[in-house]
């Protein structure tokens, strides 16, 4: 009888466990207008619980006219860079809703199965590069701070395109302009030696500020390969 009684409180187990409903969608982080230092402080422990979730969606809800919209993206961008520091980056989706709620922004996680929260707004996805002509792929200074720079992807975009250079530009500032020399130096190696960029597509040029008080930063250019001129008439 207690070995019947066992089997049965088994299989009723077994049975509610496959018949709960999927998780829930969760508010994890809201915030207001924030500093860089914050709003990396909230991107990476929102792109690091992303990653620990593992089939886990994460969503970004900013609240704002469309006036203001367009400062969003340099925010997303920030919020980007971390889900792209963690490899996550397949993982979020950002949306703009209009509302009176100016400058809000919320962090929500979705588990596999469960319904995203039902806002009206405008999805926003980063753009495709166009890859046939030379542009700056990214801009990092001396101090780093909400940086949106992500050595991978450069890396990634570099290799997905046979032939292309990047040309990286340092502009040496007023405070640091002596060491401006080495400003790249670990970026490339990290290019080189971590993501198998071969050193001979790398070119540095190192160019001198005029402007008083100024900071070192470097631009990274993305240069396509060089097209082959036919001889044909």
């Amino acid at each position: 009888m207690t070995r019947f009684r066992l089997i049965i409180v088994v299989l009723v187990a077994a049975l509610n466990g496959f018949g709960q409903a999927p998780g829930k969608s969760e508010l994890v982080d809201t915030f207001g207008r924030v500093s860089c230092e914050d709003l990396e402080a909230h991107s990476n422990g929102f792109a690091q619980q992303t990653k620990e979730m593992e089939e886990a969606r994460a969503l970004v809800i900013a609240y704002a006219s469309k006036e203001d919209s367009k400062r969003l993206v340099g925010r997303f961008k920030v919020i980007l860079r971390y889900f792209q520091l963690f490899d996550v980056e397949d993982r979020i989706d950002f949306l703009i809703a209009n509302s009176d709620d100016l400058g809000q922004t919320e962090f929500w996680i979705i588990p596999r199965g469960a319904t995203a929260p039902m806002v009206l707004g405008d999805s926003w996805v980063e753009p495709e590069p166009d890859v046939s002509k030379a542009f700056i792929y990214d801009i990092e200074d001396e101090i780093g701070i909400c940086s949106t720079f992500v050595p991978r992807k450069f890396a990634e975009l570099l290799i997905a395109n046979p032939g292309s250079r990047a040309h990286i530009v340092v502009e040496a500032g007023s405070y640091e302009g002596a060491q401006a020399k080495g400003f790249a130096d670990d970026t490339i190696k990290t290019l080189v030696e971590k993501f198998k960029v071969e050193r001979k597509r790398i070119r540095t040029y190192y160019i001198r500020q005029k402007a008083k008080n100024s900071m070192t930063y470097a631009e990274y250019w993305f240069v396509p390969a060089r097209r082959i001129r036919s001889n044909s008439k």
